[in-house]
């Protein structure tokens, strides 16, 4: 997205930018666009976004059925508008932010560039409704469970002892810090690095055969194609359950920055927030049940199988039509009891 550096008056600007494009929902951009930047656009959406828009809500879809004991989503699955339109915001948000706020494809960026949790939450999303929020943050469940199938999948093929991996080397024209047989140990930090380079990556993963030992080492060889100085200490797993996740500290960050004083004010009202007919610009009734239909600022409450499954996501006549209403209660009670998370003064939301 950025040839140079992206320091905090360029994020500030194409943060303006962004917003901006958000609050023309109903305008078409087609105006605004070169060529050039329309084919690019097309392109992405196309290879990128589509392709794992469909594994992703594939797996989305099986989670109810196979975790929660309720019947599993109709398949061949059949989207919603407004389905369709959540899932594929959250890929371009998720998109963004990694764009944005880790080292991309320029880990080499001066340390000026670096972005603490504090700034991607005061910065990016509190330009978002929480629910918005955490629908990004479902994506990053399933981008954190598919880099960890394919650390074992990688793995396996090491140790099977195809001629295409010689575990003492470092792969060909990569960057790779460490021989490739240390990846079994060093899993973390190949996926916090992959998710550092955005979408293009994980595309790269969904879409290559556990059998294609080749494959395997092209999408290695692509994640460490950049040199790597400094990068890991610089990449920065803002979306996922990690130690420097920034909703690990969600409370204590918001306590001291504040989210923004409106919706501050209508959380501490407990103001009404009814589900009303699944728009997109609405709240979605998974968000409005567990909340009990009051307003809420918090991005952290939901647990991680829920985010696994995507609740967020769906529309009301699915969750109703299959259970999976109840399921989102019956998870939230599990987890929160009949205590409000927004009266939580403590730093371990989990």
């Amino acid at each position: 997205m950025f040839a140079g550096t992206r320091g905090d008056e360029r994020v500030s600007r194409v943060l303006d930018d962004y917003q901006n494009l958000r609050l023309k929902r109903n305008q078409t951009l087609v105006e605004e666009l070169s060529e050039v930047d329309a084919v690019k656009m097309a392109n992405f959406h196309s290879t990128v976004i589509l392709p794992i828009a469909s594994r992703y809500i594939n797996w989305a879809a099986h989670y109810p059925g196979n975790e929660l004991d309720i019947p599993a989503f109709q398949q061949p699955l059949s989207l919603s508008p407004v389905e369709e339109t959540r899932f594929l915001r959250s890929l371009y948000r998720f998109q963004l932010c990694c764009q944005l706020f880790s080292s991309g494809p320029y880990p080499n960026l001066v340390p000026e560039s670096r972005h603490n949790p504090v700034d991607i939450l005061t910065r990016f999303f509190f330009l978002h409704e929480p629910w918005e929020v955490e629908e990004t943050r479902c994506v990053g469940v399933f981008a954190e469970e598919t880099y960890e199938r394919f650390s074992k999948v990688l793995v396996r093929g090491i140790n099977s002892g195809s001629v295409v991996f010689n575990g003492e080397l470092r792969p060909p024209n990569s960057n790779l810090p460490f021989p490739l047989k240390q990846i079994r140990y060093r899993s973390r930090f190949f996926k916090n690095i992959a998710y550092s380079r955005g979408l293009e990556p994980l595309c790269s993963v969904l879409y290559t055969d556990s059998d294609d030992h080749e494959g395997l080492l092209g999408v290695v060889t692509g994640v460490f194609s950049r040199s790597m100085t400094d990068a890991f200490s610089r990449s920065v797993p803002f979306l996922f359950d990690d130690e420097e996740d920034p909703f690990k500290y969600f409370t204590r960050l918001v306590r001291q920055r504040g989210p923004p004083a409106e919706r501050q004010r209508r959380q501490d009202a407990r103001e009404p927030l009814p589900f009303e007919g699944g728009s997109v610009a609405g709240a979605p009734l998974a968000w409005t049940l567990v909340w009990g239909g009051t307003y809420s600022t918090m991005y952290n409450a939901l647990s991680r199988m829920q985010r696994a499954w995507a609740c967020v996501m769906w529309d009301a006549a699915r969750l109703r039509g299959t259970g999976a209403d109840e399921a989102v209660l019956r998870q939230w009670a599990a987890a929160w009891g009949s205590y409000d998370p927004r009266d939580y003064t403590g730093p371990n939301i989990h």
